[in-house]
């Protein structure tokens, strides 16, 4: 696969790259010029769906974005998305929409999404708040990020009854050790018009291997604790034994492995890419030849 490869994210029109940018480390674990360097090497690539939140470093990952589209002048070669954490509410939603396109300084985000599933997400008013965006021009679509199918389900049976814009995209957790992007749920979203996007395919790093012994300071699990008892576990630790084996067996690094196992999977639309380094891109695009998993 070419780095020039795009998939249309659902129903939309946004035909965004197969390896996509996560830019949760921005502002958190690396700094702007950093950051830049990783935007810069991903837009070389091809690679022109970057995704962040407004959470992702207090801000900081908008801000360092905006920065780079404003000296670089490549909005339009960039489709941008972002998120916004629950509890949701009419207000907040306009709010943090606004303070996010004030960060990034651009006009109108290409996907705004729910970071994660609450009761309040199914508050009609919340939606209508949501859909305002749309209409007002300051969202082009709307998406989900860590909903179960079940949620997703009554997420979606309300858009339709409300009459509203319906989202285009889930995005969750997908890897060797959590798979919340599994057949029935991809299939789902196919009948229903919803592209896909998974996201930490190393696991936040337990997949390479080097978090057996203990967790260094700054590391992902050092910065984020709570992450630790998503991969810290029986599952974890089954995934690992069985990506070990496989390396062991072929030779492959144990990353190119984890990642070709998500990104060769032709039913997920985009995998999102991030890290500290832009050798960290190189591995994602090497695994894409990796046909141990097919």
């Amino acid at each position: 696969m070419t780095s020039a490869a795009k998939n249309n994210l659902g129903h939309s029109d946004l035909k965004i790259s197969r390896i996509s940018l996560g830019c949760v480390t921005f502002g958190r674990e690396i700094g702007r010029e950093e950051s830049f360097a990783i935007m810069d090497y991903a837009l070389e690539k091809g690679m022109n769906y970057f995704d962040t939140a407004e959470a992702y470093g207090n801000g900081a990952s908008e801000m360092i974005i905006g920065s780079w589209l404003k000296e670089r002048n490549v909005r339009a070669k960039i489709y941008l998305g972002t998120k916004i954490l629950p509890p949701y509410s009419p207000e907040k939603i306009i709010q943090f929409c606004e303070n996010s396109l004030e960060r990034m300084q651009i006009s109108e985000i290409d996907l705004f999404q729910l970071h994660a599933f609450h009761e309040t997400a199914l508050n009609p008013k919340v939606l209508l708040a949501f859909d305002k965006l749309i209409k007002d021009g300051k969202v082009r679509y709307p998406g989900v990020s860590n909903f179960s199918q079940e949620q997703l389900t009554g997420f979606l049976k309300m858009q339709k009854e409300l009459g509203l814009n319906q989202i285009c995209s889930l995005q969750n957790n997908h890897n060797l050790a959590i798979q919340n992007l599994g057949t029935q749920a991809l299939e789902f979203c196919r009948q229903e018009g919803i592209g896909s996007i998974s996201f930490s395919p190393l696991g936040a790093g337990f997949l390479t291997g080097k978090y057996k012994s203990s967790i260094p300071k700054g590391a992902r699990f050092n910065l984020q604790p709570g992450h630790q008892g998503l991969y810290f576990n029986r599952d974890g630790a089954m995934a690992l034994e069985k990506l070990e084996a496989a390396s062991a067996e072929t030779g492959i690094s144990k990353v190119e492995l984890a990642l070709a196992w998500v990104l060769n999977n032709p039913d997920i639309t985009t995998t999102l890419v991030g890290g500290r380094r832009i050798s960290h891109i190189d591995q994602a695009f090497a695994a894409r030849n990796v046909a141990y998993w097919k």
